[in-house]
């Protein structure tokens, strides 16, 4: 079972704030540069959009970070995007234990009744950043409520995916049913465990050491979500597993591999994908759908050639 911290890839941070706001906004950043340095976190705001798709940019950041700060001034109360958009999918989110959301009071403003005022905000006690005597002991403050909620939502995520790989183990067992209940059920676990592959990979040091099955699953589909060449003999060797579905998962991260991973890897992913054919288990189970898996791998490398 897991119990030490190891990095890993950082967790998208979305910033929702007002334009007029800019300078605050820029200050938090570079109070946040530690966390950034460390790989703790990824900012993401409007500003790094481009374009006419700038709408479409928001959308998906908006849906895929993990935590998403609220800069709430009067321009932020004011403005109909942040406040009507914005506010209303990252409550949704929030709600749905899919994103933290944390308010961060910039400015004095009437913000308590607002349908985020009973989360918990920042700086310390909800006080504005411009009442506070000296600036930077408020984004300095507001920094460490951050790292201590990233804290909080890695403990949260490996209990999830701990939880998701022992049911993973109890359903292996189900003898009712028979093999399509078990598959079904196992595919359910599987989708469960990629949404939680961003934040779940900083766990992955960890996950890859355990002697457990519904771990090893979990760092597998990890590695299926977010590639990582550091572990490509790792998962070559899982597709020799005796269990017929953690092998299957394994002929998937190397197909997502050869197909997303730099192309300067492709040595290291022509060796792995060569290794995990030759070694494919004879055991109970289609290898037939292991061995198409592998092939389209190798042909998906050989076009990026």
């Amino acid at each position: 079972m897991i119990t030490a911290d190891t990095p890993g890839t950082p967790i998208e941070v979305f910033i929702s704030y007002s334009h007029r706001d800019e300078p605050l906004r820029r200050a938090l950043e570079d109070h946040l540069s530690l966390l950034r340095r460390q790989s703790w976190i990824s900012t993401w705001h409007d500003r790094r959009s481009a374009g006419t798709e700038w709408v479409d940019q928001i959308d998906a950041h908006l849906e895929s970070a993990r935590m998403i700060l609220l800069l709430v001034s009067p321009n932020f109360m004011a403005s109909e995007y942040c406040y009507g958009v914005e506010l209303r999918r990252a409550l949704e989110r929030h709600a749905a234990g899919e994103a933290r959301v944390i308010p961060v009071i910039l400015r004095p403003v009437d913000w308590k009744d607002a349908p985020f005022g009973k989360l918990q905000s920042l700086p310390k006690d909800g006080k504005p950043v411009t009442s506070w005597r000296n600036r930077d002991g408020a984004f300095a403050n507001i920094g460490e409520g951050i790292r201590r909620a990233i804290e909080d939502l890695r403990s949260t995520v490996l209990s999830r995916v701990q939880s998701l790989a022992l049911k993973y183990e109890n359903v292996r067992t189900i003898k009712t049913g028979g093999d399509p209940l078990r598959i079904s059920l196992m595919e359910e676990i599987v989708e469960d465990l990629k949404k939680l592959a961003a934040p779940g990979s900083y766990w992955l040091p960890k996950l890859v050491q355990s002697p457990e099955s519904g771990e090893k699953l979990a760092a597998i589909v990890i590695l299926q979500v977010i590639p990582n060449p550091e572990y490509l003999h790792w998962v070559e060797q899982r597709v020799g597993d005796e269990q017929p579905f953690l092998s299957y998962q394994a002929t998937v991260a190397l197909r997502e591999a050869a197909g997303t991973l730099s192309i300067k890897y492709r040595e290291q992913l022509s060796m792995a994908i060569n290794f995990a054919r030759e070694n494919l288990p004879l055991s109970r189970g289609d290898k037939g759908d292991r061995m198409r898996k592998l092939e389209e791998a190798a042909w998906a490398l050989s076009e990026r050639l």
